[in-house]
């Protein structure tokens, strides 16, 4: 899956699911990981890292800020 794709699936997602979007991300995730779908599982990981990312309110302490 490309770049662009998993954070339009992120973006869904949150618009979706609000506050519940990362966790049911990660519970899609997990169905995949346990019907043997490694593949499938990793990019629902990656949804799942691109949704915490969209998600923050503020650069971490050690991040640039332009």
């Amino acid at each position: 899956m490309e770049d662009i794709d998993v954070w339009r699936s992120a973006h869904h997602y949150m618009k979706r699911y609000g506050d519940d979007a990362p966790v049911r991300a990660a519970m899609r995730a997990d169905t995949l990981l346990a019907a043997g779908d490694t593949e499938g599982f990793h990019v629902w990981q990656r949804i799942v890292a691109a949704i915490n990312e969209l998600g923050r309110e503020k650069p971490s302490d050690s991040e640039p800020v332009n």
